[in-house]
């Protein structure tokens, strides 16, 4: 099914963030934002897992176990993501580049596959890799690290979500939403 017309400037833009991100993290050269491409020094690794302040969340090695705050690690591999299950700590624990870009990259990836895959991935499947070159590529269950795995399963969704009729009932719902009170 070919994108429709009035999602190809989101998808554009969304490429384009994704792009800007990784060659800000990767190197050597990146958009300044103005389309002057410039020299950018890639990510360390001490960057990578730098802890501002004292008792961040990151990603650990799981023989270290959790964080401060931290019930546990989620995620597969040898470096886990920290988690607490609900009620979450308050106030909420400040996190690490790693910790962010973890949890983003997995979180994409989880509702591609619900959207658009096999509706079985979870928090413990995804890979957690502790360092900023690894970090900078999304992996995936089953697929091949480094590549933007969860981006075709969400652009395929938003195209035949986006191509659907929206259901009268959904669209009183949204019209009651924005009424005063509703």
């Amino acid at each position: 099914m070919p994108t429709p017309q009035r999602l190809v400037p989101l998808v554009q833009q969304f490429d384009w963030g994704c792009r800007r991100l990784h060659d800000r993290m990767t190197g050597p050269a990146g958009d300044s934002g103005t389309g002057t491409a410039i020299e950018i020094v890639p990510m360390t690794d001490d960057e990578y897992l730098w802890e501002p302040v004292p008792g961040c969340w990151s990603i650990r090695r799981r023989a270290a176990g959790p964080g401060p705050a931290a019930a546990f690690l989620v995620g597969a591999g040898e470096w886990g993501r920290d988690f607490a299950p609900f009620p979450h700590p308050w106030p909420p624990p400040f996190t690490t580049l790693a910790w962010r870009l973890v949890h983003l990259s997995e979180m994409l990836t989880l509702r591609a596959d619900h959207m658009a895959g096999s509706h079985a991935l979870t928090r413990d499947d995804y890979r957690c890799h502790g360092d900023a070159a690894g970090g900078s590529r999304p992996s995936t269950p089953g697929r091949r690290p480094g590549g933007r795995s969860w981006s075709v399963p969400t652009t395929r969704c938003w195209t035949q979500r986006a191509a659907a009729p929206i259901p009268m009932a959904a669209t009183q719902r949204i019209r009651s939403s924005r009424q005063p009170g509703g």
